[in-house]
C-alpha cells in the first residue's frame, strides 16, 4: 500500500474514509507549508478544513496527483487508484454550501407562499362586484314593481267585474220603463189618446226618437256587458234583407238630421242579396254609423250612404264632411271607451262602445269594418260582409 502525503499551509485539515478518521502526521516543509502522513487505502476519502485551504496529494514515490481547493466549512471527495497508481478523478462537492442553498429555497418558497395567502382575500373579505350588487338591486326592484302590478291588476279585474255587472244590471232595470215611454209616446203620436197639433206631434216626434235612442244605447251597453262575460252571441238563423234595413235605419234617423239641417242621400238597390245575419245587431251597428256621421257633420250639411256589392263582398259605408279623427287617435277608436279629444267637444254624451261593438258585430259574421278619416275633412265608416258565406245558413241551425 503507498504513503499518501496531504500538504497544505495551515492545520486543520482532517481525512476520513469509512467513516473513521484518520490520525495524521504533521510535517513542518521548509517552505512554510505542513504535511500530514497517513496510510488510505485504495478508494475514496474526504478532506475537511475550517479555514479556506489549498493542499496537494502527494505520495511517497514523488507522484504530485492533484491541487485540491477546500470551501470554508467545507469537504473535498478524491477518488484514486492507489494500488495501480493509475490516473485519479477529483468529485468535489460543496455540501454546506448547497445545503444553505437548499433551505434557502425552501424558507423562500414558505415565505412567498404564505406572503401570497395573506394578499389574496378570504371568501369572508372578498370586494363585491359594484356591477353585479347593483344587477341584483335592479332585479330585487324589478321583483318589487311586479308584486306590485300583479296586486293592481287583480284589484282592476275585480273593479271591472264589478262595474260589469252594475252596467248589465243597471241596462236591465232602465230597459223596462224605457220601453213603456217609448210604446205611449207611440200611441200619442199614433192618435190614440186624440188628435194633437203639429207642434205638440213635432215635440212628441223628438221625445219618440230620443227614446229610441236610449234603448239602443242601454241595448249597446247589455251587449258589451255579455261580450265581457263570454255570452255574446250572433244569431244568423233568420234571412234579412240588408239593402230594407239600411232603408228603415236612415228613416228613423231622418228626422233628427233634418233638424240639424243635413240631408241624407241614399240611392236603394234595386237586387240585393239576402244575408243570414243577425238583424237586430246589424241594426245596431248602421245606427250607430249614421248617428255618428249627423253629430260629427259639424258644418257640412251633407251625408251619403252607400249599399253595394264589391269582390264577393256586401259593402255599407256612412261618408260624412265633418271634423274627421285625429291621426293620433285613429288606432284607439274602435277600442272599448274611447274617444277623440275633438270628439269629446263636439258631442260630450258619448259613451265610446259604439264603434267598439261595432267592430266586435262584424266579426262576429266573419267580415271587417271600413274606415277612413282624415281630421278636418270627414270620415267614412262601414262595413264588408262575405256574401258567399252568408248567403246560407249555419249548418248547425236546425
Amino acid at each position: 500500500m503507498r504513503q499518501c502525503f496531504i500538504a497544505t499551509h495551515v492545520g486543520h485539515l482532517d481525512v476520513q474514509q469509512n467513516d473513521i478518521w484518520f490520525k495524521f502526521i504533521y510535517h513542518l516543509h521548509a517552505n512554510g507549508a505542513v504535511a500530514c502522513s497517513c496510510n488510505i487505502k485504495t478508494g475514496c476519502f474526504k478532506l475537511h478544513a475550517v479555514h479556506l485551504v489549498d493542499c496537494w496529494i502527494i505520495f511517497d514515490d514523488g507522484n504530485f496527483c492533484h491541487n485540491i481547493t477546500i470551501p470554508v466549512f467545507g469537504y473535498a471527495w478524491y477518488s484514486m487508484d492507489m494500488q495501480s497508481g493509475g490516473d485519479s478523478s477529483l468529485i468535489m462537492v460543496y455540501g454546506v454550501i448547497a445545503l444553505f442553498l437548499l433551505i434557502g429555497i425552501v424558507v423562500y418558497e414558505i415565505i412567498y407562499m404564505r406572503h401570497q395567502r395573506l394578499r389574496a382575500p378570504s371568501p369572508a373579505t372578498k370586494q363585491k362586484d359594484p356591477v353585479a350588487e347593483k344587477q341584483n338591486d335592479l332585479q330585487q326592484q324589478i321583483d318589487a314593481a311586479t308584486a306590485q302590478l300583479r296586486k293592481a291588476n287583480e284589484e282592476l279585474r275585480h273593479l271591472d267585474e264589478a262595474k260589469d255587472e252594475f252596467v248589465s244590471m243597471a241596462s236591465h232595470q232602465l230597459r223596462t220603463p224605457l220601453t213603456s215611454v217609448k210604446g205611449y209616446i207611440s200611441m200619442v203620436l199614433e192618435g190614440d189618446a186624440g188628435t194633437i197639433n203639429d207642434d205638440q206631434r213635432r215635440l212628441l216626434a223628438e221625445a219618440f226618437t230620443s227614446s229610441e235612442r236610449m234603448v239602443r244605447l242601454i241595448g249597446d251597453f247589455l251587449n258589451v256587458s255579455r261580450l265581457q262575460n263570454g255570452n255574446f252571441t250572433i244569431d244568423r238563423s233568420t234571412p234579412v234583407d240588408l239593402a230594407e234595413v239600411i232603408m228603415q235605419e236612415i228613416e228613423n234617423v231622418r228626422e233628427i238630421a233634418e233638424s240639424r239641417g243635413i240631408g241624407i242621400a241614399y240611392h236603394r238597390p234595386s237586387h240585393y242579396p239576402v244575408l243570414y245575419i243577425d238583424e237586430d245587431k246589424i241594426r245596431q251597428v248602421t245606427m250607430n254609423f249614421l248617428d255618428n256621421a249627423i253629430f260629427y257633420s259639424g258644418d257640412s250639411k251633407a251625408v251619403t250612404v252607400r249599399l253595394y256589392v264589391n269582390e264577393g263582398s256586401a259593402v255599407f259605408e256612412v261618408i260624412d264632411h265633418g271634423i274627421g279623427v285625429p291621426v293620433g287617435a285613429q288606432k284607439k277608436l274602435f277600442t272599448k271607451f274611447f274617444r277623440a279629444e275633438n270628439a269629446q267637444k263636439q258631442r260630450p254624451d258619448g259613451t265610446g262602445v259604439g264603434l267598439y261593438l261595432a267592430k266586435r258585430v262584424i266579426a262576429g259574421h266573419g267580415g271587417k269594418v271600413v274606415f277612413d278619416s282624415t281630421e278636418g275633412q270627414g270620415s267614412t265608416f262601414g262595413f264588408r260582409l262575405p256574401i258567399k258565406k252568408l248567403s246560407t245558413a249555419p249548418k248547425d241551425i236546425t
